[in-house]
């Protein structure tokens, strides 16, 4: 072999060690790529399931967070419907099959107490059995709700409503809900009363309105006073010219002379054609106005006089009820006539029985008050008097007639005139009176008798002697503001003849007040109240010093005072007082009331 061909063969057998040595390199290599591809899908794959794994921790995180959330406000709302529970104005309670509360509100707890375990007929009312009224357990049988009312063991009447409930476990219950509803019934009871009551009444009133009405048509037509019922006529201008008659009862036909007949549904212009306008006018203003008018009218037509009262039941119309006082009128202007006479036979007692102011001296200051009973009285039966004795003396004379009016005044009258004239000629006061009684027992006094008290003055000295026939005593207001009633008897002037009157005697010094009164001072009430001696020693008392005038005023305003509803009796009052010592006074001339 050449050594051409051995390079050849050696070329080519190196040439094929290197293929096969290629061969053998380039596998591992591939393997090594695939290993690193593998290798790197690997951990392309564990980074993916890295962050898979990341977001679902942080998911059921989240999650987590949101199911506490929830679980807190599921907590929440189980507290709030719990205490909404609790808060009920009714009763809410879970019942087993077996007859055992499984929850109860407030509302039933505080109602009923705590059931303990024991089943609520056991507790309710201490029962063996299941009570056989109880409507409650009918839901397990027709699972459907039922509705009745129950009156629990405390006496309340319950509206209850019973449901379906299923447990949470899936075991039936049932849901009772109790309203109470014992005032509801009650009202409702009450509401029944009333209303049959109300029927009642209503059927009564009925009955009554329909003898009503029979009674106002027998009145309408009996009654004896004039009733029309008319329609007002008025001009363009909207004023009252005419009026239509409507109805008339018949004491219309007798208190008018006029027909039925001839009124219906004329005018009164066509009727009386002379009538005054003041009529018109006035029926005119109550129909338009609907102000009512009582007023007495006359008539010239007729010639009557009517007291009327118009009224208007509906706008345009009225209605006038009105009776014949003819008679009257006639007998209130005799009336009148007579109160005239009276009252001037009154001006002339009243000038004899109450004198003007009297007058004694300067040095014994006089004042006097007379108020008769009742307003516009110008004359009672009191009656007082202060005059001169021809021996220098003062007689002062104060007295009261039973009895009221012009008679009791004409007695007043003649009672201070022969007193006055007895004192002239007696030598005391006590004789006088004595003298006076026979005259007036002689006297027709038509029962009335009269208490007098009668005193004679010496001014010089202030002596005062006195007597008194069944009248207050007199009050003695000292200076230094003490007060002596001055002692009284005797019966009244008129009451038995042949009577003997006790005399006394006080002295007035300076300073001193003497206070006569009738009873109407002393008599004085409120009420059961009476005025007194001591009310009159009080109002003297608060007063003590002050002029004659004063005392007389401040002691009338005091018995008005006292007799807040009015004096019931004639009042009068003199008061005399003692200024200084002065023999001249005893000189001075006294004012005289004959």
């Amino acid at each position: 072999m050449t050594h051409d061909a051995e390079c050849r063969d050696l070329e080519r057998t190196l040439r094929e060690a290197n293929e096969q040595l290629s061969e053998q390199t380039a596998e591992p290599a591939a393997r090594n790529e695939r290993l690193r591809a593998e290798t790197e899908e690997r951990g392309k794959a564990e980074d993916a399931l890295r962050r898979v794994r990341d977001e679902l921790e942080m998911r059921i995180q989240e999650r987590t967070r949101d199911l506490a959330d929830a679980n807190r406000a599921v907590q929440a709302e189980r507290q709030r419907f719990h205490d909404l529970l609790e808060t009920l104005p009714a009763y809410l309670i879970l019942l087993t099959p077996d007859y055992r509360v499984a929850f109860a509100n407030r509302f039933f707890r505080e109602r009923f107490g705590e059931s303990l375990g024991r089943r609520c007929y056991e507790y309710l009312f201490g029962r063996e059995e299941p009570c056989e009224v109880c409507e409650t357990y009918k839901v397990l049988k027709t699972d459907a709700p039922v509705r009745w009312e129950w009156t629990g063991p405390d006496g309340r009447i319950y509206d209850i409503y019973d449901f379906p409930f299923t447990d949470s476990d899936g075991s039936p219950m049932i849901m009772e809900m109790g309203i109470d509803i014992t005032e509801r019934r009650q009202a409702e009871e009450a509401l029944k009363e009333i209303n049959e009551t109300l029927e009642q009444r209503v059927a009564e009133r009925t009955s009554d309105l329909a003898a009503s009405e029979r009674k106002y048509r027998t009145l309408f037509s009996s009654m004896s006073e004039g009733f029309g019922l008319l329609r007002i006529i008025c001009d363009e201008a909207g004023n009252p010219v005419d009026y239509e008659f409507l109805e008339i009862n018949d004491g219309f036909e007798r208190q008018t002379g006029l027909k039925r007949e001839n009124l219906i549904g004329r005018t009164v212009l066509e009727v009386l054609p002379g009538i005054e306008p003041f009529w018109i006018e006035t029926f005119g203003r109550v129909a338009l106005t609907g102000e009512p008018a009582r007023f007495d009218g006359y008539s010239s037509v007729l010639g009557r006089w009517y007291e009327a009262y118009a009224y208007s039941p509906v706008r345009g119309q009225f209605a006038v009820v009105f009776s014949d006082v003819t008679e009257r009128k006639r007998a209130e202007e005799e009336l009148k006539a007579a109160y005239e006479r009276e009252s001037h036979i009154s001006q002339v007692l009243q000038k004899a029985i109450v004198p003007p102011e009297p007058f004694i001296s300067d040095d014994y200051p006089t004042a006097a008050v007379y108020v008769p009973a009742y307003a516009g009285e110008e004359v009672g039966g009191d009656f007082y008097d202060v005059f001169r004795l021809d021996d220098g003396r003062v007689g002062a004379l104060i007295g009261d007639v039973s009895g009221k009016g012009v008679e009791a005044a004409s007695l007043a009258a003649m009672t201070r005139s022969t007193v006055r004239a007895l004192a002239y000629v007696a030598p005391s006061p006590g004789q006088a009176i004595a003298h006076a009684n026979e005259v007036i027992c002689r006297t027709e006094t038509g029962g009335a008798f009269v208490t007098v008290h009668l005193f004679f003055l010496e001014p010089g000295s202030g002596r005062v002697v006195y007597t008194s026939a069944g009248h207050p005593p007199p009050a003695v207001l000292r200076a230094d503001g003490r007060v002596e009633f001055v002692a009284a008897g005797g019966l009244p002037l008129g009451a038995m003849p042949d009577q003997v009157f006790a005399e006394g005697e006080y002295s007035l010094e300076p300073g001193d007040e003497i206070v006569l009164y009738t009873d109407g001072v002393n008599e004085a009430r409120i009420g059961a109240n009476l005025f007194g001696y001591e009310g009159i020693e009080r109002v003297l008392r608060n007063h003590a010093g002050k002029s004659p005038k004063c005392i007389c005023d401040e002691l009338l305003a005091a018995v008005k005072s006292w007799a807040s509803e009015g004096l019931r009796d004639d009042t009068a009052i003199v008061v005399i007082r003692r200024d200084r010592t002065d023999s001249e006074s005893s000189r001075r001339p006294v004012t005289s009331t004959e």
